[in-house]
């Protein structure tokens, strides 16, 4: 089983209905299955001022379906640290 880390935009563009059928086909099972957001996707989603109040509520519950990744400090650094040696 393939596990994927999804972004905002994505997020954003599924809510919006804006993926053609074939990019349909493809997002459909990975948000129906198991996927992961990092805490920064979950802020930028809740925060995105395209919501209409029944959008928020519909991106809600699709973040009640992702596993959500903490920001940690190694974390936030590890972009730093493989590109400076």
């Amino acid at each position: 089983m393939n596990e994927y880390l999804v972004d905002t935009n994505i997020l954003i563009y599924y809510l919006a209905g804006a993926f053609n059928p074939r990019q349909k086909q493809v997002i459909d099972p990975v948000l129906e299955g198991s996927f992961t957001i990092s805490i920064i996707t979950r802020i930028e989603l809740l925060g995105w001022k395209g919501h209409t109040p029944e959008g928020l509520i519909q991106a809600r519950r699709l973040l009640d379906c992702a596993r959500c990744l903490p920001l940690t400090i190694p974390l936030a650094e590890k972009p730093l640290n493989s590109g400076h040696r």
